[in-house]
């Protein structure tokens, strides 16, 4: 299950001309050691996405949406391949997407869960992290703004006008209101409480050059499985997208 932001099935960004190709990598690596892959786009322009339900499609504009669409991924690859095991795996904000989907499947659906640099914190709080990581180490960020415009979204309002001007808040206030509805939604969603109700045997991947989610984050999931069965692998020289 792929991330945030509108990716193709290789794990490409083309309307951000970014391209690191990282499901295409793992998708290789894993075919490469005898497993079977199914690579899903992130639905939204040059993704290689289509509409051929547009009813269905207008009904798809909140988070939770995304397990649904998860769940066809995983039919579809059961109706095609008899094997185990099955495992999901997820990048990113899509590691809260397979950690929602396996809890809610039937147990035998499922046999594990993949977590790669899935993060421990939400949407918000993460776009709160990455603010502050920015700010100069002498110079200590203010996030009343932000926190400010926030609010502003969680509760369907208006940001303060100042936000368009900002650096740390211009993007979310040139956001169409179903983006911020889409935030809303997303923001409901605990990473923490989504892993933990994992029961399947969990992987969780992390970089250690991880800029976008940082260590912590996989240590917060690994802490809140307790005596789940959990395995943690820690690449320190990778970054986000595993290069």
């Amino acid at each position: 299950m792929p991330g945030s932001l509108f990716s193709d099935v290789d794990g490409n960004y083309p309307t951000m001309n970014m391209r690191p190709h990282a499901y295409a990598d793992l998708a290789r690596q894993l075919c490469a050691r005898g497993f079977a892959v199914l690579r899903m786009a992130k639905i939204g322009p040059g993704t290689g996405s289509r509409t051929v339900d547009a009813a269905l499609a207008a009904t798809h504009t909140e988070f939770l949406t995304r397990v649904d669409v998860a769940a066809a991924g995983l039919t579809l690859l059961r109706s095609s391949l008899d094997t185990r095991p099955v495992v999901v795996a997820g990048h990113s904000e899509g590691a809260v997407v397979a950690s929602l989907l396996a809890a809610g499947a039937e147990p035998a659906a499922i046999d594990g869960v993949v977590s790669l640099s899935g993060p421990a914190l939400t949407i918000f709080g993460i776009m709160r992290a990455q603010i502050a990581a920015m700010a100069p180490p002498d110079a200590p960020p203010d996030l009343a703004l932000f926190d400010r415009s926030v609010a502003a979204i969680r509760t369907g309002q208006t940001l303060p006008a100042e936000a368009a001007d900002d650096p740390g808040t211009a993007m979310l206030a040139a956001m169409p209101a179903a983006a911020h509805a889409y935030l809303r939604s997303a923001d409901r969603v605990d990473p923490v409480v989504a892993l933990a109700s994992v029961r399947q045997p969990v992987l969780i991947v992390q970089g250690g050059r991880d800029a976008s989610v940082p260590v912590h984050h996989a240590d917060a999931l690994r802490a809140a499985r307790m005596t789940l069965p959990t395995q943690v692998a820690l690449f320190p020289a990778l970054n986000h997208f595993y290069k």
